[in-house]
């Protein structure tokens, strides 16, 4: 088949396109896909080895001459290299448990922690299990080690936990966690009807407490 204009393939309006939008091409003779402008393909200026057939769907020519894909695909004009500011990351972290007067040194069996992060915003999961308590820790409860810091001038953001062999302050029935700004340890607190009251890891935690969680809270960008 020799050199052709693009609109000459059977089916394809030209108007559809602009000339200087760019489509990828699958080279045969190279064996690698090229990005080609569309006036290129207009004038005929390209081999014939570089043309695209169209989609089945859209009855241009055979599958074996091949597809036009989609210009917004090939075109930097509609593919950001990064949407949001920080992009996208994912990652493991290690979870810590301290008190806030006293932190104590605690052994534990288990701290996992996974993270993802869009932008400025980031959720953050973990689990822990206690294996042997320091009794010399006091304060309230931190679970330490978050990825990210929080970002200044946020409010406390709460996050969603699971706890077990923990014991809670009287006239409390439900825990969660929260995160303060400039933070990179969440605080459990716990609450009930007309309560609210942040555990002390002295009476909290023993040997076999396990917290598991997440938390999705605004760092800086």
């Amino acid at each position: 088949m020799g050199n052709k204009r693009i609109d000459e393939l059977p089916g394809l309006v030209a108007a559809d396109l602009e000339g200087d939008d760019l489509l990828l091409v699958w080279d045969t003779s190279a064996g690698a896909v090229r990005r080609i402008p569309v006036a290129a393909l207009l004038a005929g200026t390209q081999p014939a080895s570089a043309m695209l057939a169209a989609l089945a769907a859209r009855g241009i020519g055979a599958a074996a001459e091949t597809d036009i894909l989609d210009r917004a695909a090939a075109d930097a004009r509609y593919l950001p290299a990064s949407p949001l500011p920080g992009g996208y990351e994912e990652g493991s972290w290690t979870p810590t448990l301290a008190g806030s007067t006293v932190a104590g040194t605690h052994t534990l069996s288990l701290a996992i922690g996974r993270y993802e992060r869009i932008g400025n915003q980031v959720t953050a999961r973990f689990a822990m299990t206690v294996s042997a308590k320091d009794a010399a820790a006091t304060g309230t409860v931190r679970i330490g080690g978050l990825p990210y810091v929080s970002a200044a001038g946020v409010g406390l953001t709460p996050g969603a936990v699971q706890i077990g062999n923990l014991t809670l302050p009287a006239g409390c029935t439900q825990a969660a966690i929260v995160i303060g700004a400039n933070a990179n340890a969440a605080i459990l607190v716990s609450f009930g009807s007309g309560a609210s009251v942040s555990p002390d890891i002295s009476a909290a935690v023993t040997n076999g407490t396990f917290i598991r969680g997440s938390i999705t809270y605004r760092i800086a960008s």
